[in-house]
């Protein structure tokens, strides 16, 4: 790889264990991991050194701080990070944290500008960019197959989003639905719908990303995880942040 990444977490790394499934209070995984507010620092650096660090490499830098997760569940809202300072040109501004309506705005305008500066320089190096006119085999961040919806109205607790959340996903509607992903079961699949847990002021606010793949056997119904993400946005009064709420 042309960029190196260094991760490096302050104080010593706790052990213990914690509670994954806030529905299933009896299942527990070991920790060895992060403390929920640890600083960590992390860094890109180009090699050779004499190099700039390219801008896809930001741009997925971006991305996954503002939609990634580290760790176990970090499909499911743990291990998610928010950015506290960051050096002078960086796209993402800690300031954004502090309302619903400027991380919305922000995270709009973000995720756009990752997009840019991808296509722009893939285009400088004279590499074709076409849309896929089919499920992808992997998950990509591409209008026409992803989404991301962030809900506004926030929670006092993260504990309290996590098991909103978990309540309409486990109920009639959904359970068992193989477009959320399956495992304990032949030809195990991740799920494409990423939760995450983001604190803005003193509020706890969900932010869900819908991949859609192609699954391995057994194509799912896409139309179930369109009706989830819109139940969820009129619950919370949901915002398109990306590819829209046109249906799958």
């Amino acid at each position: 790889s042309s960029v190196v990444v260094r991760l490096e977490a302050k104080g010593e790394l706790p052990t213990g264990s914690f509670q994954p499934l806030l529905h299933n209070p009896r299942k527990r995984f070991p920790l060895l991991g992060i403390k929920p507010g640890a600083t960590l620092s992390l860094s890109l650096e180009a090699r050779p050194p004499a190099v700039q660090v390219p801008d896809p490499a930001f741009a997925a830098l971006l991305v996954f701080l503002l939609l990634g997760g580290l760790g176990k569940r970090s499909r499911r809202g743990f291990g998610s990070l928010a950015l506290r300072s960051a050096e002078e040109g960086f796209p993402w501004h800690p300031n954004c944290y502090k309302t619903a309506g400027d991380f919305k705005l922000a995270l709009s305008s973000a995720l756009e500008w990752g997009q840019a500066k991808v296509q722009s320089w893939l285009q400088a190096k004279g590499v074709a960019i076409t849309s896929p006119s089919n499920s992808p085999n992997f998950a990509i961040l591409h209008p026409s197959h992803a989404k991301v919806l962030f809900c506004q109205q926030g929670f006092s607790r993260w504990e309290e989003a996590m098991k909103a959340f978990w309540g309409i996903l486990r109920s009639n509607s959904y359970r068992d639905q193989r477009v959320f992903g399956f495992a304990g079961k032949p030809g195990r699949q991740s799920s494409p719908l990423h939760l995450r847990i983001v604190r803005i002021g003193q509020g706890y606010h969900l932010l869900l990303t819908a991949f859609r793949t192609r699954f391995k056997k057994d194509q799912p119904d896409w139309g179930v995880m369109q009706n989830f993400l819109n139940e969820c946005q009129k619950k919370w009064s949901g915002h398109w942040c990306f590819g829209g709420s046109a249906k799958w």
